[in-house]
């Protein structure tokens, strides 16, 4: 939506989570697999959770990266109560079921987004800190830089 100039935040704007830049979840890959190699003890088969750090708020999160990628955020105050945005997603979800006998379409907006935008999804690596020394290699504030430099590096189509 912020790419063709409207962007609407869903639900009561509260939801916390918790996002992870990519070169972070590369260093993690490489220290499970040097912790396999190591052969130690509980960490084959084992799942970790990878985070950059703290909780911070969806919408507070994602407005840096729309503003730094060089959309505005149109209108500033609209917010769409969950109730609704889940019909909007539900109904959206019921047309593109209805003409799939006649066009392929895959809707943007869905229930799916409407429960992730408007709950909260925390986790803890400390399972990875203790088990593979996982830490972020990269702070939130270079993690964020870089996206927004990819974004811009990249158009506005990534």
């Amino acid at each position: 939506m912020a790419k063709g100039g409207f962007y609407v935040r869903l639900g009561n704007g509260r939801s916390k989570c918790q996002h992870t830049y990519v070169r972070n979840v590369a260093y993690a890959h490489l220290l499970a697999a040097k912790a396999l190699l190591d052969q130690k003890p509980r960490v084959a088969g084992s799942a970790y959770f990878i985070t950059d750090g703290p909780v911070s708020n969806f919408f507070k999160f994602f407005d840096k990266i729309v503003t730094g990628a060089g959309y505005r955020i149109w209108p500033k105050n609209l917010w769409l109560p969950q109730w609704l945005a889940y019909g909007m997603g539900a109904l959206s979800e019921t047309v593109a079921w209805l003409i799939r006998p006649l066009h392929s379409y895959t809707p943007k907006f869905s229930r799916f987004a409407v429960i992730y935008t408007c709950n909260d999804f925390t986790f803890s690596s400390e399972k990875a800190s203790l088990e593979l020394g996982y830490h972020p290699k990269y702070n939130e504030k270079e993690a964020m830089e870089k996206t927004i430099a990819s974004f811009r590096r990249h158009g506005k189509t990534v």
